[in-house]
């Protein structure tokens, strides 16, 4: 069992699996609409302020790390990152002075110094533990906390240092990451700084309060404080809140099959100017249904991913033109036969739009069908049952080299054999 941190990415990697961050987890209830908003006025702002931004966007070209980049310059150009940026400085000022480092006393280290010694001596608690790393191996969290403590009763507490103002008002998501902490089963040293590493080597977990944890407030302005939080309401949130929501946005059996009491429209050829194209009107009969669809299913997937890609294209553009043939959870005569001849094509290495069409027009008798104008995938999606049998069997014809396909400025026709 491997865990790694990506710094760049701000988060774990489990046997190479992304595991949540108990932050991100704990915020899963929250409403996040303010805070939304709040970026993207910032955002903007720091637009305003640094223009050379706007080019960089443009530059982008929708690159989404490049812009999630070029959000986090603006944001922090706002002044929006201040907070941030303090909080940053304290967790390592105080990591370093538990770590026995000597620092170069300048009065932000002085005065940290002084609020972090002042706190732990007013509430009698001692740091037996720094920035351990957490890992819950079946829930795939991972994280690291800022301090273990133990208490004067010596029961042993897990806390986060805070640096907001606002610390004391918002608990709910505390209540859950330091739930999330206290309770993990392994724990395992993590390395000073926010840097890329590597660990396998973890250690059970001491023993931990489960009821109640710590943020120690560090604020800019005013007095420190150990504030309590109440983590077995955190569990409760957990189990009761967070689990169940997981649970609800996994869920994939909500489509509910409605049965149409008439047929849908199906693309009709149309013409305009001597082209023609392709509107919906009718849909095609399905013909029988098939019970067996192994075969099929092993013949698509034993294509090359070009040819499987093709096949999934012509797919794509019936689906587009309202005549679906998709075999999920609709196993008919018509399907399986289309996808039979698209994958006799593609198996062949002639997996043609133009030699498509040519099949599809000797099927349907419809000239139009040849015309580039109407998608390949849209004119065999436009075939009944009867008509995709056809296909299938010239799809074997040509493939076989019984017949032929001439070609001219229109595309694609079948030779060699009676229309």
């Amino acid at each position: 069992m491997k865990l790694k941190y990506n710094a760049k990415m701000h988060g774990y990697w489990l046997d190479g699996k992304r595991c949540k961050s108990p932050s991100g987890v704990a915020k899963v209830p929250d409403d996040q609409t303010s805070l939304n908003r709040w970026k993207l006025r910032q955002a903007l702002t720091g637009v305003a302020l640094r223009p050379e931004l706007a080019t960089r966007i443009a530059a982008a070209n929708g690159d989404k790390d490049a812009l999630d980049a070029i959000c986090e310059e603006a944001i922090h150009a706002a002044g929006g990152n201040a907070g941030r940026d303090r909080g940053s400085a304290v967790h390592a000022i105080t990591e370093h002075l538990d770590g026995g480092a000597t620092l170069l006393e300048t009065p932000e280290v002085v005065a940290v110094r002084q609020q972090w010694n002042d706190l732990l001596d007013r509430y009698g608690l001692e740091v037996i533990h720094t920035e351990g790393v957490i890992l819950h191996p079946e829930l795939k969290i991972a994280g690291r906390f800022d301090r273990l403590v133990r208490c004067p009763d010596g029961r042993i507490r897990v806390g986060d240092i805070k640096t907001g103002a606002d610390a004391n008002k918002y608990l709910h998501a505390h209540a859950v990451q330091l739930w999330l902490y206290a309770s993990a089963p392994l724990l395992a040293d993590g390395p000073q700084g926010d840097a890329d590493f590597e660990i396998d080597e973890f250690v059970p977990m001491p023993e931990i309060d489960q009821e109640v944890a710590y943020v120690f407030h560090l604020p800019a302005e005013g007095t420190p404080d150990v504030i309590g939080v109440d983590i077995a309401a955190g569990a409760d949130c957990y189990h009761n809140v967070i689990a169940p929501i997981w649970g609800w946005r996994n869920r994939r059996n909500l489509r509910v099959e409605v049965e149409p009491v008439k047929s849908a429209p199906m693309p009709k050829t149309t013409y305009k100017n001597n082209t023609p194209t392709a509107t919906a009107t009718v849909t095609p009969a399905e013909g029988d249904p098939v019970t067996d669809v192994d075969d099929i299913r092993t013949r698509y997937l034993a294509l090359d991913p070009a040819a499987r890609a093709w096949v999934d294209g012509k797919r794509a553009e019936a689906l587009a033109a309202g005549v679906d043939f998709h075999l999920a959870n609709c196993y008919t005569q018509r399907r399986v036969a289309i996808m039979d001849g698209l994958c006799v094509l593609a198996a062949a290495e002639m997996d043609d739009d133009d030699a498509c069409r040519a099949l599809v027009r000797f099927a349907t008798t419809d000239d139009a069908m040849e015309w580039p104008s109407i998608a390949a995938g849209a004119a065999v999606g436009s075939m009944n049952a009867e008509q995709a049998d056809t296909f299938a069997n010239a799809a074997r014809l040509l493939t076989g080299g019984l017949v032929g396909l001439s070609y001219d400025a229109t595309g694609a026709t079948l030779t060699g054999v009676a229309a």
